[in-house]
């Protein structure tokens, strides 16, 4: 079932188009990719996605309906973002921040129900953050706070999740915890996932499809084989690659920024 879709979609900030005729759709059970060079639109597409700009041109529409007619408690009971960054203006713990996850479901003011809690629950389980729940967000490190803010957004049990670069403050640990948590969450009750980020390694082993943007257009699209080919790394990034499968099965890449082309990816 398609969860998300963008239809000719024009985003620009005054004068300066950032992308330009865009289409994508997602389904239940995906997790799609963005990947681009700084200053591709990748921020800017999830934005736009998530119903907190509007487009020049073109239309999002979230679980088949138009994103900019949906008020926002309506929008956060299907769409859960999680920002590369946020900070918090009072010192709450971390557990009374992931209950605000259900606040699009109870209001502000309604008290907490046993599915309330048992959800809250869950999502600090998923998130290794149980050990850290008495503690106020305000002590904790950079990774430490990304994780909250993921658990946050699945308290809200949405349809889709949209994350903007969601292993960038996490250590290698964390990095592989999360993404195998989210892929479970994909495969296991097909949520939607879409997420900016710039580890190609990271982006080749949990995406199941990628949208390369460069340019103001999307360059590729498709399955992280068929879109990481040596032809399209070079030409966005100006590296070497090649996308290959490393000992334990997975897609890797490996790049170098001088050198002869390798051979083309393996399939």
């Amino acid at each position: 079932m398609i969860q998300l879709e963008a239809k000719g979609l024009t985003l620009a900030y005054g004068a300066r188009l950032v992308l330009q005729d865009l289409d994508l759709q997602l389904s239940s059970g995906e997790v799609l990719g963005l990947i681009g060079p700084n200053g591709a639109g990748k921020t800017t597409l999830m934005r736009a996605l998530a119903g907190l700009i509007a487009p020049r041109r073109g239309q999002v529409r979230l679980a088949g309906q138009d994103i900019a007619r949906l008020d926002r408690r309506a929008r956060a009971r299907l769409l859960a973002w999680v920002p590369q960054r946020e900070s918090s203006a009072w010192s709450l713990t971390v557990r009374q921040m992931v209950q605000l996850g259900r606040a699009p479901h109870r209001g502000w003011f309604l008290p907490y129900t046993g599915e309330d809690r048992r959800i809250v629950e869950e999502a600090l389980q998923r998130t290794g953050l149980l050990p850290l729940q008495a503690r106020t967000v305000d002590t904790l490190s950079g990774g430490e706070f990304q994780r909250v803010l993921l658990a946050r957004a699945l308290a809200q049990k949405p349809r889709v999740l949209l994350l903007d670069e969601p292993t960038a403050s996490l250590d290698v640990h964390h990095q592989i915890d999360i993404l195998d948590r989210v892929q479970e969450l994909a495969a296991g009750e097909g949520l939607a996932v879409v997420m900016a980020i710039h580890d190609l390694n990271l982006a080749a082993r949990y995406c199941s499809r990628l949208l390369l943007l460069h340019e103001g257009r999307v360059w590729g699209s498709g399955p992280p084989r068929q879109v990481l080919t040596p032809e399209n790394l070079h030409a966005v990034f100006g590296v070497r690659a090649r996308l290959y499968r490393d000992p334990w099965g997975q897609w890797a890449v490996s790049v170098q920024k001088n050198g002869f082309l390798p051979e083309r990816s393996v399939s």
